[in-house]
């Protein structure tokens, strides 16, 4: 199990690192315009025509996660599996056991409704036909392999009109009915189960969307975007900045020494580059009261990495933006055609630059509550609350 665990960490520190690079896919395309078009293939094109439900590598995850054992899985005539089916079935039954709830909780008024559907589908405003929906995937899928949980999971929304970028965090523990099929699950099991369709028809379902396309990231390259960039601005709390000066198995960076990075000028507002980058978007234990914060806590820490990015893209230089858009596309596997960037340029135009970065988390607060599934921790969230509230963030109703 130690070994597990070492190797879900490393996971974990891939799949934080897309944040920036989505964000910067899309000021490097818009801000280096026909030089990043020349570029483009460069990025890998990946559309969504023939991805279908995994039915039977849903069904076999499923049973495991509620007690059967591998092996009279493997042994069932029922399903078929190739080699790597196998190796990525006992990889998420290993997952699944380090997400189980290790305080003996089964208080039955922590148990959720499982029967929970969502919101009635409404049509969606005319404010909808100004915006830009692009759902932006980090995956824990390995080498060679094409399943894994999407443990991040945002939607950048640009609007053309209130000349506004909003990224908007999905937390993965979300309980919930996986598109295109009976079962119920968290958030992240519908890329395992569906792949992006899969990821975006479960969040139309659940919030009304419509996805205009998606980008998926390879990470290998993070710090050194961040170091393209010539770091963030950040602003810190006194616990993020003790968690920073840590020392970790998986990080051999030098310790953060506050005063060397502290901003003239700013308070608590400190430069980062990709080293302490990548370990602020890991953290998940920065409260102030000492206690830690989860996915909540990471994921806002992942939106103030890529908004300061997104800012920091902004105010480059053509010849710096030169520099970065080699480093960001060779990374990105997105359904973005070279017509969709050209339309996307001639939408936002040259004002790029003066676009507002706002950002949001759903659930929100106060519309949610823990709970517990076979054992494992999962959110139990009014839905139809969050889809109010995210409608009136993008479209402004």
């Amino acid at each position: 199990m130690a070994q597990t665990k070492k190797t879900k960490k490393l996971k974990l520190a891939a799949v934080i690192t897309m944040l920036t690079l989505l964000g910067l896919l899309l000021v490097a395309l818009i801000g280096g315009g026909i030089f990043a078009l020349s570029l483009y293939n460069q990025m890998t094109y990946e559309d969504l025509d023939g991805e279908t439900l995994d039915q039977d590598f849903m069904e076999a995850t499923l049973a495991l996660q509620n007690g059967v054992p591998l092996d009279t899985i493997l042994k069932d005539p029922y399903y078929r599996f190739t080699l790597q089916d196998i190796e990525d079935l006992q990889t998420q039954y290993n997952d699944w056991l380090l997400s189980l709830d290790t305080t003996g909780s089964s208080d039955s008024g922590n148990m959720l409704e499982l029967e929970k559907d969502p919101p009635p589908d409404e049509p969606l405003p005319e404010e909808a036909a100004k915006l830009i929906n692009i759902l932006c995937l980090g995956t824990d899928g390995r080498s060679g392999s094409a399943r894994g949980r999407a443990d991040v999971m945002m939607m950048i929304t640009v609007n053309t009109e209130d000349k506004t970028i909003t990224i908007t965090s999905f937390l993965r523990d979300m309980y919930l009915k996986i598109a295109g099929t009976d079962q119920y699950n968290k958030l992240n099991a519908a890329y395992l189960f569906g792949g992006v369709t899969g990821t975006q028809n479960t969040l139309s379902d659940y919030f009304g969307l419509e996805f205009d396309n998606y980008a998926r990231v390879d990470f290998a390259a993070f710090e050194k975007v961040i170091d393209t960039l010539g770091g963030v601005e950040v602003e810190l709390s006194p616990k993020e900045i003790k968690n920073l000066s840590k020392e970790y198995d998986w990080d051999k960076g030098d310790p953060f020494i506050p005063e060397d990075h502290r901003v003239a000028g700013k308070e608590n507002i400190y430069l980062l580059d990709g080293t302490y980058a990548l370990r602020l978007c890991r953290d998940r234990y920065a409260n102030d009261d000492g206690q830690g914060d989860g996915d909540f806590g990471r994921t806002s820490r992942q939106r103030r990495v890529l908004a300061a990015a997104i800012e920091k893209a902004q105010s480059m230089s053509f010849g710096q933006l030169m520099d970065l858009i080699p480093v960001v596309l060779p990374m990105v596997t997105t359904d973005l055609t070279v017509t969709d960037c050209v339309n996307l340029l001639a939408s936002v135009g040259t004002s790029y630059s003066s676009y507002k970065i706002q950002t949001a988390r759903v659930p929100a607060s106060g519309t949610y509550s823990y709970g517990h599934v076979n054992g494992a921790s999962v959110l139990s969230v009014d839905f139809e609350k969050n889809k109010k509230m995210l409608h009136s963030l993008i479209f402004g109703d």
